[in-house]
């Protein structure tokens, strides 16, 4: 993975305004050039640093990426534009399916009940159901009638 080093100083509002947005889009080190030995060394390094921000890009094969001043806020612009395509799915238009109209007239409507009619049907096909429910409802209608054609206890005492 690649480290990003952002070096800046709290002195310049667009070097502090820059990190700022840079950690909102990545993950990055920082290093604030505003301590005298720090600048110095930078200054005396072979990386030819001379103002900030600056951003170090170290990747994996061993290679070094400088970008100073205002290219650092196009690379930052370009960065976006990249995740935000990379973020987005390619879209897919839904397809249009043709509506087809179909008049009224055409149209068969269940015919309603008659009044009074109902209610006997409705019974009726509760018998029908019952009647037609599977071993359990057989079991229970045999339950039933015998228990209807079984006399009375007799008392023991008569």
């Amino acid at each position: 993975m690649d480290v990003i080093l952002c070096l800046y100083s709290r002195y310049c509002n667009e070097s502090v305004k820059f990190l700022k947005e840079l950690e909102d889009q990545m993950e990055v080190r920082k290093l604030c050039v505003d301590h005298e030995k720090i600048r110095k060394r930078l200054l005396d390094s072979d990386y030819g640093l001379t103002k900030v921000p600056i951003v170090l890009i170290f990747h994996n094969s061993g290679e070094m990426e400088k970008i100073e001043g205002t290219e650092c806020t196009e690379w930052l612009n370009f960065v976006r534009k990249k995740l935000a395509s990379e973020a987005e799915p390619p879209s897919v238009e839904a397809p249009v399916i043709p509506s087809t109209k179909i008049s009224v007239e055409k149209v068969e409507f269940e015919k309603e009940p008659e009044e009074g009619a109902g209610v006997e049907n409705a019974e009726e096909g509760t018998r029908k159901k019952s009647n037609e429910g599977g071993i359990l409802n057989r079991a229970q209608q045999l339950q039933k009638e015998r228990v209807e054609d079984t006399p009375p206890p007799r008392n023991p005492m008569d």
